[in-house]
């Protein structure tokens, strides 16, 4: 009888594996090659956007060093804070086609450093937290480019997010097929799953497509 309980409970589990993957059909390798190239864009794009107001830099280096020294798991961040420290004192400087150039110049040396080493994006979280913070501006043009820098920066963080939202979801059957080979470990398969989708969120962040590995 407990044999026949125990069958039953294991065909039961194999079809709501194969239902659920069903439900989450993996990306062709063409298909993943593609979502994750656009990713990479974006959130380049996203730190462009996001380190594009000089008036904020000086709030957003102190978030980014802030991070960048309560943890060890970062290195070769001298390079990082220097670049962040030159951005600085260009963002102090009056507003010249000059200064600009080289601001846009610092900006285009800083983001590959920043992707490069912000695998679990706890800078761009820092510096993105900033750039959304309200600021005082007294003259109603200054409110209409902190608006517009705002409305910026929240759309590509925006279409960063739905893009990997969408990554995430399209491997999600992986979860679902791995979850299932540790069903009687003493677990319920909706924890193994709870628990299986924070490993995807997590690995999903820390893939690196140009290393040449298919994800799933």
């Amino acid at each position: 009888m407990k044999k026949n309980s125990i069958e039953a409970q294991t065909n039961t589990t194999r079809q709501n594996v194969s239902s659920a993957q069903g439900a989450y059909p993996t990306l062709k390798r063409q298909e993943e090659a593609q979502i994750t190239s656009e990713l990479a864009e974006l959130e380049m794009e996203l730190w462009e956007k996001v380190l594009a107001n000089p008036s904020k830099v000086k709030y957003q280096a102190a978030c980014i060093k802030e991070v960048l020294n309560s943890s060890d798991c970062f290195s070769s961040v001298e390079g990082i804070e220097t670049c962040l420290a030159d951005l600085c004192k260009v963002a102090n400087r009056k507003r010249t086609p000059r200064n600009n150039r080289e601001y846009k110049k610092i900006v285009g040396k800083l983001v590959p450093m920043f992707i490069d080493i912000d695998i679990d994006r706890e800078l761009i979280s820092a510096a993105l937290g900033e750039a959304l913070a309200r600021s005082t501006v007294r003259t109603a043009e200054g409110k209409a480019k902190l608006q517009a820098y705002g409305r910026s920066v929240k759309k590509a963080a925006d279409d960063v997010e739905a893009i990997r939202h969408h990554f995430i979801h399209a491997n999600q059957g992986l979860v679902v097929l791995i979850a299932g080979r540790y069903h009687w470990a003493k677990m319920p398969m909706s924890d193994l799953i709870q628990e299986g989708n924070l490993g995807l969120i997590k690995a999903v962040n820390r893939f690196d497509h140009t290393k040449g590995y298919q994800f799933s």
